[in-house]
């Protein structure tokens, strides 16, 4: 999984696929290890494909850099959690939300 780097207020298109007929829900997380997560969207699989884009009001969270992790449920129970430690060295993926000229960060 790539880093994402969006600004704030901005669309997000995020995808995740599985072949797998038993792939029932995927999750994404953003935030930082011992916080409160900044991001957490939950959508069902269709034809395979669960679509997790985000919206503009979504990415509206203070700016900096966070981690993301996609969880993918399974109906008989499984839970697969992505990237896989052992194909990314462990390290989660970046999540950067970057400053906008048009809007204005709300901090919280």
């Amino acid at each position: 999984m790539k880093a994402i780097n969006t600004r704030y207020g901005a669309s997000v298109e995020l995808t995740t696929n599985s072949d797998d007929i038993t792939a029932d829900t995927a999750t994404l997380y953003v935030g930082l290890a011992g916080e409160l997560l900044k991001i957490t969207k939950t959508v069902s699989f269709v034809a395979g494909v669960a679509d997790l884009s985000l919206l503009p009001a979504e990415t509206e969270i203070p700016l900096g850099s966070y981690k993301y992790q996609i969880d993918v449920s399974f109906t008989d129970g499984r839970l697969k959690k992505f990237p896989e430690p052992l194909k990314c060295n462990s390290d989660l993926p970046d999540f950067i939300i970057s400053e906008s000229l048009g809007d204005t960060e709300v901090v919280s």
